[in-house]
């Protein structure tokens, strides 16, 4: 994957995020849902910072990640990767846990003073101990009070900056927001042709289409259905992807698939006698949202007539909508009560939404006609 292919629709982004760590004091959160490219995003960020000269280390947080645990491994990663002189001076006493605050800024300090540092913490979502998102909100603002040339920079699945740092955003100082939200259709575009325009390849216009629409603006399904194109059309020794690849590319992607995403589904509509699960799950991916992903019973409704064949009242699905929302059932959707006291729903886990439509295409609910055709999607 090349970076340019990665970047489409990003550069703004990354612009934000190279101004942010040339600003003195200055830090960021990149937040958005699963999916919309936020890694792919840091990865390039790494790397633009070191062809610039400055110290760049992304470390990946995991559930058991702590404070400490997370600054030994960036004194870790650092000392693999700085000069002798840079890392035997300022990094060894952050081994060990024997460490506070003011020693991690008197360390970045004296760093800064011979290259500029970024630190980028991914996946800073799953940290289960709330208190790091406060600890590093209060690093942030320690640095930049002291106008330090080091730059944190924390990666996550949120909302909004608050979710990220576990409701102490307001602590950071010099604090810039990157949200991420999923790509338009000409820049999933962008995606396509850029990434076959790298393998001297072209996909037709139908076909990209297709895979615009079902990736639900979800790069990550993009390159995924993009990838699986390519490989069938190199595997018949052309430079054409055609509509025959079709087929086989969709049952690839499905295969490819993260485990998480299948068990969801099988989770969300698994019964011991046939039900309207499957049914209603497609309707869900198929019915009209707002800009948060959320979508009313309503909007359920016709897709699920459609999809089904058969005509439902309101009242006989809605049950099953919330279930949905249950925890025996995935949950497979979000529920929430708004200011007008309706009930909302939306994917939990929005890499569910299109792994719905793919399935659905692979077991015939829906054919190749009706993904190309406008009125589904209207």
């Amino acid at each position: 994957m090349h970076r340019q292919e990665l970047l489409s629709g990003r550069q703004e982004k990354l612009f934000s995020l190279l101004e942010t760590s040339q600003t003195p004091g200055g830090h960021a959160a990149i937040f958005g849902e699963r999916g919309v490219g936020k890694t792919s995003v840091a990865a390039v960020f790494e790397t633009d910072l070191r062809e610039r000269g400055v110290r760049a280390i992304r470390i990946n947080c995991s559930s058991l990640s702590s404070f400490r645990s997370l600054i030994e491994d960036v004194a870790t990663e650092w000392i693999s990767h700085s000069p002798e002189d840079i890392a035997a001076e300022h990094l060894p006493h952050l081994l060990g846990g024997n460490f506070g605050q003011a020693d991690i800024v008197r360390t970045l300090d004296g760093i800064a003073k011979v290259v500029p540092s970024v630190i980028i913490l991914d996946e800073f979502d799953v940290v289960a101990d709330a208190g790091v998102g406060e600890d590093f909100a209060n690093l942030m603002k320690a640095l930049a009070d002291k106008q330090v040339d080091s730059h944190l920079v924390v990666v996550g699945v949120a909302e909004d900056v608050d979710a990220i740092l576990k409701g102490h955003a307001s602590i950071a100082r010099g604090l810039s927001q990157v949200p991420m939200p999923r790509l338009e259709p000409e820049e999933l575009a962008a995606i396509l042709r850029n990434g076959f325009g790298e393998l001297s390849m072209s996909i037709p216009e139908a076909l990209e289409l297709r895979v615009i629409r079902l990736s639900q603006g979800l790069p990550h399904y993009t390159h995924l259905l993009g990838k699986e194109l390519a490989r069938r059309s190199i595997l018949a020794e052309r430079d054409e992807v055609i509509a025959d690849d079709w087929p086989a590319a969709l049952e690839g992607a499905l295969e490819k698939a993260e485990q998480q995403i299948v068990d969801l589904y099988g989770d969300a509509t698994t019964t011991a006698k046939p039900s309207m699960f499957p049914d209603l799950l497609l309707a869900c991916a198929l019915a009209k949202k707002d800009q948060q992903g959320f979508f009313r019973p309503a909007d359920v409704h016709g897709p699920l007539n459609k999809v089904s064949g058969k005509t439902y009242a309101m009242a006989a699905f809605t049950g099953n909508l919330a279930s949905l929302s249950a925890a025996d059932r995935g949950p497979a959707l979000q529920q929430r009560e708004f200011a007008d006291r309706r009930k909302r729903y939306r994917f939990a886990n929005p890499l569910l939404q299109p792994y719905v439509l793919l399935k659905a295409v692979s077991d015939g609910t829906l054919d190749y006609h009706e993904i190309d055709d406008d009125e589904i999607w209207s």
